[in-house]
Order: structure tokens, then sequence, then C-alpha cells
């Protein structure tokens, strides 16, 4: 789902994708309220954009102990998020070399995504090979997590868009800034919090080290998260009083998972190897 909605651009998905959605011989004099609001329906779209996730967690925290899950659960976990994630990913392949192609030579930002970017990935990967250098995949390791979270914040900014796009809520341009800096200051905050310090990480058998960040970057980043929160809340309420308005039931959903995924204070060791899984079923939604 792009993340980078504007507001008239918004209104312009939703008319096309309403286009895409109506009901095979209905009348084109219906009027709005009869318009699609809805993907699949009102609770199947909260479960699929991340509602799912929300229950199991409390499912998880409330009948399994807070520590690392058995072999063959850690398995099943792991091989469920495997099965669906690569879906996923072919999804985004075949949006930007199919879907795109003609765009693929013809903008920089598709070339760099598609061509010049894994042109780079690859290069550092067969030159840390080739020096028998395992700390330069430990750099990519660390990197990947940062570019991670940031695709995860940015879809959940768009799975807010459409939802709301299509219950006709539009958000300003400080509604706007205030949900993207609530998103963004929970990616900080779960990237800063594993490179507090110096210490070793093991991912797939390569090690890394943490960046020795400082402890005051992480109480920046909660302070963000608060202002940022209040100043997302506060603004909602506003619309609501003022225009009568109410944000899509998915689109809040959508926005609670980033936190049960993002904030150490909801982690559950089993849990967290089931994120990959939530947010490509989110993605494929």
């Amino acid at each position: 789902m792009s993340a980078t909605l504007k507001d008239s651009s918004s209104k312009n998905f939703t008319e096309k994708f309403v286009t895409k959605t109506k009901d095979v011989g209905v009348s084109p004099q219906r009027n709005e309220e009869s318009t699609p609001k809805y993907v699949m329906g009102k609770f199947a779209d909260s479960f699929m954009i991340g509602g799912g996730s929300l229950i199991l967690l409390l499912l998880m925290n409330a009948m399994l102990a807070g520590n690392s899950p058995d072999t063959k659960i850690g398995w099943w976990v792991y091989n469920l998020s495997f099965l669906v994630n690569f879906p996923h990913f072919l999804v985004s392949y075949q949006i930007l070399y199919h879907d795109n192609r003609a765009s693929l030579f013809k903008y920089k930002r598709f070339l760099w995504a598609g061509v010049g970017a894994p042109i780079l990935l690859a290069s550092i990967l067969f030159g840390g090979y080739l020096m028998n250098r395992v700390d330069v995949w430990g750099y990519l390791i660390n990197a990947t997590y940062f570019f991670v979270g940031w695709h995860y914040v940015k879809q959940i900014f768009g799975g807010i868009s459409v939802t709301n796009s299509l219950n006709k809520y539009y958000l300003n341009t400080l509604e706007r800034f205030c949900l993207k800096g609530n998103l963004f200051s929970l990616w900080a905050i779960s990237f800063i919090g594993f490179n507090i310090g110096d210490k070793n990480y093991i991912q797939d058998g390569i090690p890394y080290q943490s960046l020795n960040l400082s402890d005051w970057t992480l109480d920046a980043a909660y302070i963000s998260l608060f202002c940022t929160l209040a100043g997302t809340i506060y603004l909602g309420f506003k619309k609501y009083i003022e225009e009568g308005k109410k944000p899509a039931l998915a689109a809040i959903i959508c926005w609670l998972t980033i936190y049960a995924w993002y904030l150490p204070t909801f982690s559950h060791p089993m849990y967290m190897h089931l994120i990959p899984f939530f947010h490509s079923m989110q993605y494929l939604f």
C-alpha cells in the first residue's frame, strides 16, 4: 500500500478503488452511502490489517509464559512466517518489475529501487565474502533492521490512509504530520532500544554489534512518541467535535497494531517471530 498519499491523491485513489469494487449490475445512480467502505468487510478488514495479531498477543500473554518457546513451537512459528513472507516479497517484485516495468528506467526512484539498490547490496555481500569480513555482513544486518522498521511504519501509514479514505475520512497536513511523527517515533524506539550501549548479537549465525548509542537518544524518542501521540489523539477528537467525522475501525486497529509490534512493553519471545507473518498478511490484504 502506498504510504505517501496526499489529501487530494487519497480522494482520487478512493474513487478509483470504489469504481473497481462496485458490485456488478448495481445502478450507477446509487448514492455515496451505498459505495463500498471496506475491502472484505468491516471486521474482516480489521482482522487482516492487524487485529489478528492483537488477539494473538493477548492470548499468548494470557496462556504462555513470557519466556522462549520450545524448539518445536519455535520452528513452527518460524516456518509459518517464512511461508507467508515470501509471497509478500514476490508481490512487491511483481509491482515493481512487472506492473511498473515501463517506469523502471524512466524515473530515478524506480531505477534506484529496482536496479541500483540490488546491485549495491549484492556487491557488499560478495565483497564481504571475498575479503572474509563477517563484520561487513553484520553491518548489513543492523542496516536491515533500520530499513525494515522504516518499511513497517510506512506500510502502517498506508493502511491507515487507505481504510480511512474508503470511509471518506481524510487527514489534513497537521494531522498527517502528527500521525507520521508518532509512527516514526515508534520506529526510533524499536531501533534505538537494541542499540543502546555496547552489545553483541547473532542473526542467522552472523555476529554483529550494537551502535553503542547513549541513553538520552531513547529518552528523546519516547518524548517524541508521547508528544505526537497526544497531538494525534487531540486532533482526532477536534475533528470529530467540529466535523462529526471519525476514523475507520480498521484504521484504528492498524495504528494500534504497530504499538504491539514495536513497544518493548508488549514484547513476547515467541510473538516477535510472528510479526513478519502478520506484516506480510497485512501487505497481501
